[in-house]
């Protein structure tokens, strides 16, 4: 005869949840995010636009993403690219395995960037660039190369005429004088073409190191924000060529994906490079 042993019930379920408990000792969750109200310094750089997470935009420290960041009460477009105490809370995105969110209630402040100016009387422009950055100027030429960089990652030149097909160009601004621009996705590889009377200027980005693009990228076109442009036919002449037309009123939106002019005796202050878009304003 079979004796068969026979366990209550309690302590079948004990033993089960203790053993469930025994396998779940090695998987560990996400770390808690910090309470309260946190201050935290960084580069604020725009986001893609997505469906699948939060965030407009995204904090840089060290040249590392830490958070996305958002926020419902401040125009955070005006300080991208820009160093910037921020002042919020932190919240789990939609999906963790994205960047936590930095909701932000306030700007504490915009921290001033070292950067250096060159003046290039040949090519009839100067430009700011990290101080930490190094130049080669050459007769036609000005070639900026970035920190730890074995190569020059942004470089100007005067030629005859575009070297390259134009024709999916995408219209941009640069030092308020319009601009064509094309763009690598594989490579991240840039180049603006500006083109004058007598010349065309060449504006060429290309990202060295893949891990780096991005970051590279917004110092990019942070430098194409501070272009000031000279008569191409006078290069000691410093008055910038401004973008004029019959288009609209003063401190109205211009430029854009329609090229939008302003009206005569001002220029377009464009304060979105990547979109092209700006505010018209007097000379």
């Amino acid at each position: 005869m079979t004796t068969v042993s026979r366990f209550p019930v309690s302590v079948l379920l004990v033993t089960a949840s203790l053993l469930l408990v025994g396998c779940g000792d090695d998987s560990e969750g996400p770390a808690p995010l910090p309470t309260g109200t946190l201050t935290m310094t960084g580069t604020l750089l725009p986001a893609d636009i997505s469906l699948l997470r939060r965030g407009t935009h995204v904090l840089q420290v060290d040249g590392k993403d830490v958070y996305y960041v958002e926020s419902e009460t401040t125009n955070l477009r005006r300080y991208e690219r820009k160093p910037v105490v921020l002042e919020g809370t932190l919240s789990a995105n939609v999906d963790p395995s994205f960047l936590p969110v930095l909701e932000v209630s306030r700007v504490v402040d915009v921290l001033e960037q070292q950067t250096k100016e060159w003046s290039v009387p040949a090519l009839g422009l100067a430009l700011r660039a990290p101080e930490t950055w190094e130049a080669t100027v050459g007769d036609q030429s000005i070639a900026l190369r970035a920190p730890g960089s074995t190569a020059s990652i942004m470089k100007v030149e005067r030629m005859e005429k575009s070297p390259i097909d134009l024709l999916n160009a995408m219209p941009t601004v640069v030092g308020t004088a319009r601009a064509l621009r094309v763009s690598n996705e594989q490579s991240g590889a840039e180049t603006v073409v500006l083109e004058r009377s007598s010349d065309v200027l060449v504006f060429s980005f290309t990202p060295e190191i893949p891990e780096q693009a991005e970051r590279l990228r917004q110092d990019w076109l942070a430098i194409l924000e501070t272009i000031r442009l000279q008569s191409s036919d006078n290069p000691q002449n410093s008055s910038i060529a401004p973008v004029t037309g019959t288009g609209t009123a003063l401190g109205t939106p211009c430029g854009g994906p329609a090229g939008i002019l302003c009206p005569p005796a001002s220029y377009c202050d464009i304060t979105n490079l990547q979109e092209n878009i700006g505010v018209c304003k007097s000379l």
